[in-house]
This record gives structure tokens, C-alpha cells and sequence, in this order.
């Protein structure tokens, strides 16, 4: 039987595909009208789904685990509804996914790894990595391309060198699967991954579990060694749970770094005023970084929570059971916590931001993720005298898996 969504107010309906290239390249200019309006829904494939984007909302739906949760609730009632967005991960269980003790216990137990003294600890090692890697890029005519020449390199150099420690064989399989992630865009609800997807995920479960028994057998100073010894009590992490926590850390860290620091260099490359300042002073470098990521993250929709009873959010009715998706980056843009949000201001006072999640789902990464992006921006700025846009009139092109928004290429003039 069909479900009857006649409930849904015509007037709140906003005729946009989530999972399109429309929405992905114009992002820019859709989301800062986002930002000021009140939840709304969207037929996504004839199901409704609702949209969270003012600053207010996306916090509440980010905290409040008593009514949203990342788990649908198991009920005829909750079932007859569809969300748009593919699991990217396929099989693997993201911390994301998980609630209550489940995810608190794994929280725990992966505190000290992720810890700021464990980061902090990685810093030289990162160091000597990024110094490498910026001495590498090559320059053709004054002209690089900052994408393949630089951003796509960073987490593969910081995280699967440097923190990992992997060979080249098993970097080259981590490296097949995070091209694979946007494979997946356009993969509607019931529809099957493609066969290369379906490859690259095989090949890098296989890497996993012998990384997995090999670090068991002889644990050294990398994170998985860390994560293998890690305790609470007489509590451990099963291979099944180090396997998950791998491939999301690998996969997810390589395309949102990438996309982060091509955005953060385009921004910069928009505003030479503010380049120039931090040029002159590096103290300023997380500021700066941290304001791009608030004009631009990596992604524009993230998040799937289900409603796990009937409620309302910002006066919007949410039956049980219905997608609830976040915009973190229309939040960013929201006239009510951010004075002029769409002015570069490193200044700005009010510097929380909403890039690397909220609630109980804040990022674990996030550390070892900003520690690469200020490293990464401070080694390009040592390496090159001068960085400006190759064309003036520049158009960014974005690709990614579903809702995520990575610059194709960033072509950019120099002087070394």
C-alpha cells in the first residue's frame, strides 16, 4: 500500500533534488537563503524528507538524542518512510550511525589516540611529510593546480604515511576507495553500487583485516597499534569495531581534507587582503582557517537523523520516523549567529562552527584534521612567494559523493 503524504504543506515543499549536480554547484548561493528559513520538506524520490539549515535547528537536531537519532525507529509507522542518501560506507558502521552506549563506549575508548596531546605528538612527523609534499608540487608555466598537485596528497601523506604508516600497496588500496566514494552520488534509493565500488571496497576490507592482524601480532607506534592496545578497564576494541573505525577514518579523512583545503585556498585566493595579513603573521593561520571552513566546508547536507517520535522542529511538523537532514553549511551562513555571514572577517568574535558536527557526534578527527589544514596552509604560503587565481574569473567545478562538494581543479598563478 502507498503511503499517504498528503500531510505535507504544499507551501513548505522546496522543488530541489539533494542528491543533484544543481544543488552541488550552486551551493554557494542557495544555502545563505536557506539560512534564514524555518525547516522545510522535499520530495526525494516521492518520499518527504526534511531539511534542518538555520543554525538553531541543526544544533537542536545535533543534541537533542532523545528525539532524533541516527537510527530509524523499527516500526511500521517509521518504515513508510524512504531517505534519498546512500550509505556511502555500504557495510561499515560509522560512529555517526551509532547512539547511546554503543557510541559512548567506543568514544571512550578511542579518546586517547585522538587526543590533543596524542595529536600534538604527531606534529614534527607531519611536519617533515607536508614539507615534502609542498616541495613536490610541480609548476608548469608559474601555473599549479593546487587539487591534484597538493589537496588530494594531504591526508594521504599526514594520514596514511605519518599515521598509519602503510606501504605503498596498501596506500594505493585506500587511495582506489576514496575515488570510489563518489560512485555512489547518484545511486538511488534500492539500486545497487557499481561493480568498481563493489571491487574497491573488497580489496580495501581485505587490506584492513590483514593490517588488522598484522598490527596485532606486532603493535608499533602508528594509530591502528594505538587503537589495537587501547582499554578501558578490561574493555576492547573488537576487530570488527578497528576495521569500521579504519576505513571511515581512511576514506572519509582523504575527500573532506581535500575538499577543505581546496575551498580554504580558493577563499583565500577571493579575499588577497586577508592572504596578505597572514602572510605576515602565521599566528593568524587558525583564524583564517577556521573562517574559510565557516564560508566553505566540505560538504553542504550531511547527516541523516530519523525523528523517533511525532515533533516539530522550528514549528515544522516531523512524524516519527522521517529523514532529517542538516545543513551545517547553510547554518553557517545564518544572519541570527553570524553578523554579515557571507563577509570574510578574521576578526570575527563568534568563531563556533558546525563543520565538524555538534553534540555527542562531534568529530573525533577534528584535531588531526585542522593540524593538517594549518600545517598544509603555512607550508604552501613558505613555498610560494605569491598565490593568486591563474584566471580572474575563475568557475569552480565541485564533485564529490552525495552532498559533498570538492573542486575539481584550482588552478593558481605563483611565484616561487
Amino acid at each position: 500500500m502507498t503511503a499517504d503524504f498528503s500531510w505535507v504543506p504544499a507551501d513548505n515543499i522546496v522543488d530541489v533534488d539533494l542528491a543533484g549536480e544543481y544543488l552541488r554547484q550552486n551551493f554557494a548561493t542557495v544555502l545563505p537563503e536557506w539560512a534564514k528559513r524555518p525547516p522545510f520538506y522535499v520530495m526525494q524520490g516521492g518520499y518527504p524528507q526534511l531539511v534542518c539549515s538555520r543554525y538553531r535547528d541543526v544544533t537542536e537536531v545535533l543534541t537533542d538524542t532523545s528525539r532524533f537519532s541516527t537510527v530509524r525507529p523499527s516500526d511500521p509507522e517509521a518504515a513508510r518512510f524512504v531517505k534519498f542518501k546512500p550509505d556511502k560506507f555500504a557495510s561499515v558502521e560509522t560512529l555517526p550511525q551509532m547512539d547511546g552506549e554503543r557510541h559512548a563506549r567506543i568514544r571512550r575508548l578511542i579518546a586517547e589516540p585522538f587526543s590533543a596531546p596524542a595529536v600534538a605528538r604527531l606534529q614534527g612527523d607531519i611536519d617533515r611529510a607536508l614539507d615534502s609534499l609542498v616541495s613536490a608540487i610541480p609548476v608548469n608555466d608559474g601555473v599549479i593546480d593546487l587539487m591534484p598537485g597538493f589537496a588530494r596528497e594531504l591526508m594521504v601523506v599526514a594520514l596514511l604515511d605519518t599515521v598509519l604508516q602503510l606501504d605503498e600497496a596498501q596506500k594505493a588500496v585506500f587511495i582506489r576507495m576514496n575515488r570510489a566514494l563518489p560512485l555512489t552520488a547518484r545511486v538511488k534509493p534500492g539500486e545497487p553500487f557499481p561493480e568498481e565500488y563493489h571491487s574497491a571496497f573488497a580489496a580495501t576490507a581485505a587490506a584492513i583485516n590483514d593490517l588488522i592482524a598484522t598490527r596485532r601480532a606486532h603493535p608499533g607506534s602508528d594509530l591502528l597499534s594505538q587503537l589495537i592496545l587501547t582499554r578501558d578497564g578490561s574493555d576492547v576494541l573488537s576487530d570488527k569495531e578497528l576495521f569500521d573505525l579504519i576505513f571511515t577514518f581512511s576514506a572519509a579523512a582523504l575527500e573532506s581534507t581535500a575538499a577543505s583545503m581546496g575551498a580554504i585556498v580558493l577563499t583565500l585566493c577571493r579575499h588577497p587582503h586577508i592572504l596578505a595579513q597572514i602572510r605576515q603573521d602565521s599566528a593568524l593561520i587558525p583564524a583564517a582557517v577556521e573562517e574559510c571552513l565557516r564560508l566553505q566546508g566540505p560538504g553542504y547536507i550531511i547527516v541523516t537523523r530519523y525523528a523517533l517520535q511525532d515533533t516539530d522542529i522550528g514549528g515544522v511538523k516531523a512524524p516519527k520516523g522521517i529523514p532529517v537532514y542538516i545543513s551545517p553549511q547553510a547554518a553557517s551562513y545564518d544572519p541570527e549567529r553570524y553578523a554579515d555571514p557571507l563577509v570574510f572577517d578574521l576578526q570575527r568574535q563568534n568563531r563556533k562552527i558546525l563543520t565538524f558536527g555538534g553534540g555527542i557526534h562531534f568529530c573525533a578527527g577534528s584535531r588531526l584534521a585542522r593540524l593538517v589544514l594549518h600545517k598544509g596552509l603555512e607550508k604552501l604560503l613558505a613555498r610560494f612567494a605569491r598565490l593568486a587565481l591563474a584566471d580572474k574569473n575563475f568557475v569552480p567545478h565541485y564533485f564529490g559523493a552525495a552532498s559533498e562538494a570538492q573542486l575539481s581543479s584550482l588552478p593558481l598563478r605563483v611565484d616561487v
